[in-house]
């Protein structure tokens, strides 16, 4: 069986990676499996929106990956609205990255369709119960 084709880290100028997960188990998962598949790039990550605008702010990243349900500050529940307003915001911005929503439940993104229709970067939602 071949291996897929994952880009090699010569494809980008020193890759950028943001995860944004409130589950410190996922975010130490997904570090590790992208280090791994690029060992000369920076990873970072937030477990608040509040945390992703900083980090988007400084980093401007190449992807993002990122769960709906999110709180908005370290002390407050997670919700989706907060999520989806976080991605709302990113594909409105001028960073374009690529973009994975990540998420128990991916329903509320029907809410952006038609700005994800017109998103120029590359974009994709999976729900974690089937991933």
């Amino acid at each position: 069986m071949s291996q897929p084709n994952i880009p090699t880290v010569s494809t980008f100028s020193t890759p950028k990676f943001l995860i944004i997960d409130d589950h410190e188990v996922v975010l130490s998962g997904m570090t590790s499996g992208l280090q791994q598949l690029y060992p000369d790039a920076r990873i970072r990550t937030a477990t608040t929106v509040e945390a992703a605008e900083e980090e988007l702010s400084q980093q401007q990243p190449n992807f993002v990956l990122l769960d709906l349900i999110l709180p908005h500050r370290l002390e407050e529940t997670a919700t989706a609205q907060a999520g989806v307003q976080l991605l709302e915001s990113l594909l409105n911005s001028e960073l374009a990255p690529s973009l994975m929503v990540l998420s128990i439940d991916i329903k509320p993104l029907i809410r952006l369709k038609s700005v994800i229709n017109a998103y120029q970067g590359g974009f994709v939602a999976l729900n974690k119960s089937t991933a």
